[in-house]
């Protein structure tokens, strides 16, 4: 059995790991991360052509990693082969385990931004970072003073306090060590 796999970059070392010990040949796609930021359905139409650019005679069956994410998997289907998507809420259930695990983390654990060597190295530079993004659509990444240009000071205050503080809602930091780390710098960035 020969399988496609397409995937997010942000689990490129994990996926890369498992990948290097199947006994299947896995022919990898990463795609950039943070498509889950440009909407449902543009990332949707990302991964269609994604699906699109699949020549499906050569696999067996295209195995997507990626989870619900935005729901920006709803709806996809290869033409003539399975295409195999996990169900997770998004990569956190991946790197979690399953979503019992991921459920049990995150009641025990309510305010907690996670990371993974994923999101500290592939860092904020990928393509879909753009002014696609959500967050930027929203005025979320806006500085302070260009919102007291765009809206007045009491405005940009409001906006600042309900829009932009995007660490409001976290109260610590919870780093996933998957076990393909050379040594402990991404757990100390996190």
């Amino acid at each position: 059995m020969r399988y496609k796999l397409i995937t997010c970059e942000i689990i490129y070392r994990e996926i890369c790991a498992v990948v290097s010990r199947s006994v299947h040949p896995i022919d990898i796609e990463f795609l950039p991360k943070r498509l889950h930021d440009i909407g449902r359905d543009r990332m949707l139409q990302t991964l269609r052509e994604a699906l699109d650019r699949v020549d499906e005679s050569r696999y067996d069956a295209i195995l997507l990693g990626y989870g619900l994410c935005n729901n920006g998997v709803v709806g996809l289907s290869a033409r003539t082969i399975p295409i195999v998507i996990p169900r997770a809420h998004d990569c956190i259930t991946f790197f979690l385990g399953n979503k019992e695990a991921y459920n049990t983390y995150f009641h025990q654990h309510p305010g907690t931004y996670y990371l993974t060597t994923g999101w500290i190295e592939r860092g904020s530079d990928s393509p879909s970072d753009d002014g696609a993004r959500i967050q930027n659509q929203c005025g979320m990444t806006l500085q302070y003073e260009e919102l007291v240009r765009k809206y007045g000071e009491d405005n940009a205050k409001y906006l600042m306090e309900e829009l932009c503080n995007l660490t409001r809602n976290y109260s610590q930091i919870t780093y996933i060590e998957m076990g393909v780390e050379p040594d402990d710098r991404f757990e100390q960035k996190a």
